[in-house]
């Protein structure tokens, strides 16, 4: 990142000096002034006009414009510009839109701060593909090479299954290569997992390792162990290896009750098991017995379902009921925000803003019987949009868009300064629609615009 600003700065900078670095001719009195450089870190050189110079070294310069490029074994070069008047001393400033501008200096001396260049290390591990972390961070696994490493300390940890985690850490102090190598020391024990009944499956840290019974070696020390089998209880604890000896752990697992999960759409539906009301949907009925049970499930406003199921131990059922409706709805599409919705004379609610500016939020209206509705959209604003609309049963009615000219923005143009208050239907990365009176609307190229001031809509 530091190579690109001081790209950003340096070329536009010597694309002003093609004339040389020799000091311009000036029909001014000679004056000369001076300007320190210093380097960090010391021992550095600077080269300008043809000419190199230890630093630090104080400059006299007359008048014109001079580049200095700054070097040190070991650090990438650095380049300094600045352009000598009678009045002093002023420097390049890059802009954000690439061009330069060049402000008065103020200060006697200058320090050109030098990046080293980043070291190379090849880091092994006996065994090999032991995981690499820094920070938390996965770099990869040994065999690695690191390339750009700051000069410093660094420290890195070295993971392998079934051997102890070790700590590796080395000092950049150049850019010379260096290799490092660990050697991670063995570190298991055996394992004995036994369960009744056999053939359950065996986790060991969330790890999936094999089925009961279950014979092998894991890294020593305190472990999560977890088996699992159909139609029983899964079993947790801990077991704690050393090294070079067996463990074994015997596990009697507990035969699971039956869960038996109800959905229907709609939700809130009454569900009976056995002529018994146990709950209302979505309803989970944990530890059941085994056997069959007959489910009935009950809404207002739709017909009554009624179907059985069995269930076997451990068994984990779900039912789902598709309720049918003798109502039907409406989902209205208004905009903009802040719209009084009256259904039949009654209100039913008010737009409310959506993820975006243009966007808004549904506005659902459910359990109404069949037959035909006057919508009515009110702002005080603009004059309300009336529509009739027919409700059929078991079905939702989602009609066109209803859209009242409610001025909503106040854009100004970029070109004439002129400022308009209309109303936008919509929004894109580099057009709006906007209309500036109701029944017209069209289409604006954000470039052209020099604002948008979105207005509040309840105001």
């Amino acid at each position: 990142m530091k190579y690109l600003i001081w790209s950003i700065f340096i070329i536009p900078a010597f694309l002003l000096l093609l004339t040389g670095c020799q000091p311009e001719k000036s029909t001014e009195k000679a004056k000369t002034h001076t300007l320190k450089l210093t380097s960090y870190p010391e021992g550095a050189v600077a080269y300008v006009a043809g000419k190199k110079f230890d630093l630090p070294h104080n400059f006299r310069m007359t008048a014109g414009t001079y580049l200095f490029r700054i070097e040190k074994p070991g650090h990438a070069p650095a380049w300094f510009s600045c352009r000598v008047q009678s009045s002093g001393i002023t420097v390049p400033v890059s802009g954000l839109d690439g061009t330069v501008r060049w402000e008065k200096y103020t200060m006697d001396s200058k320090q050109i701060e030098l990046t080293p260049h980043g070291g190379t290390v090849l880091l092994q591990s006996n065994p090999n593909t032991a995981k690499i972390i820094q920070d938390g961070r996965d770099l990869g696994v040994t065999p690695m090479v690191l390339t750009d490493l700051p000069v410093g300390k660094h420290e890195v940890q070295l993971k392998s299954p079934n051997y102890a985690d070790v700590t590796v850490s080395w000092e950049i102090r150049d850019s010379s290569p260096m290799i490092v190598h660990a050697d991670l020391q063995s570190n298991i024990g055996q394992l004995l997992v036994n369960s009744t009944p056999a053939q359950a499956r065996l986790f060991i840290d969330n790890q999936f390792i094999g089925v009961t019974p279950y014979r092998g070696t894991c890294a020593v020390g305190s472990h999560a162990i977890r088996l699992q089998r159909d139609g029983y209880l899964p079993y947790e604890g801990h077991i704690t290896l050393l090294k070079g000896k067996l463990t074994e752990k015997d596990v009697t697992l507990t035969v699971s009750p039956s869960n038996l999960n109800v959905i229907s759409e709609p939700t809130g539906a009454q569900v009976f098991l056995n002529d018994q009301l146990r709950g209302v949907t979505p309803l989970n009925l944990k530890d059941l017995p085994a056997g069959k049970y007959k489910i009935v499930v009950s809404h207002d406003g739709f017909d009554q379902v009624e179907d059985s199921v069995e269930l076997a131990p451990g068994d984990t059922l779900k039912k789902e009921f598709i309720l049918a409706s003798s109502q039907g709805g409406i989902e209205l599409n208004v905009f903009p925000a802040g719209v009084k919705v009256f259904l039949n004379g009654r209100e039913v609610g008010v737009v409310e803003q959506g993820e975006g500016k243009t966007q808004t939020k549904l506005i659902p209206i459910h359990n109404l019987s069949p037959g035909v509705y006057i919508v009515k959209a009110v702002h005080k604003r603009t004059n309300p949009e009336i529509r009739r609309i027919r409700v059929q049963k078991g079905k939702i009615t989602r009609p066109k868009r209803i859209e009242l000219w409610v001025p909503n923005a106040e854009i100004m143009w970029k070109d004439t300064g002129k400022t308009e208050i209309g109303m936008i239907y919509g929004e894109s990365e580099k057009i709006i629609l906007f209309g500036p009176q109701r029944g017209i609307r069209y289409e604006i190229d954000k470039n052209q615009l020099k604002s948008i001031k979105f207005l509040d809509i309840n105001e």
